[in-house]
């Protein structure tokens, strides 16, 4: 799989055809993200807690002492500081 900038307006696909986005520098950012995810996984036991086997989400996030979703009000707030 290859993950890099694809343009989601004419703006931004002319921009990432003639080189004019810093594509190495979103790359980078993409590849550290996904890093990232991967090690918090690890982390709070994910992997080992789906195993070889199909299980629901609250299996799972009970194994993992988290919860199976997370409250729509803190994703409401992450996204707001963000923007």
């Amino acid at each position: 799989m290859r993950l890099g900038v694809i343009g989601e307006n004419l703006v931004e696909r002319i921009l990432a055809r003639t080189n004019l986005a810093p594509a190495p520098l979103i790359e980078t950012q993409i590849a550290f993200s996904m890093a990232r995810a991967i090690m918090a996984g690890v982390k709070v036991g994910l992997y080992d807690a789906i195993g070889s086997h199909a299980k629901t989400a609250a299996e799972v996030a009970a194994t993992c002492k988290t919860a199976p979703r997370r409250p729509p009000s803190s994703w409401t707030r992450w996204s707001a500081a963000v923007t």
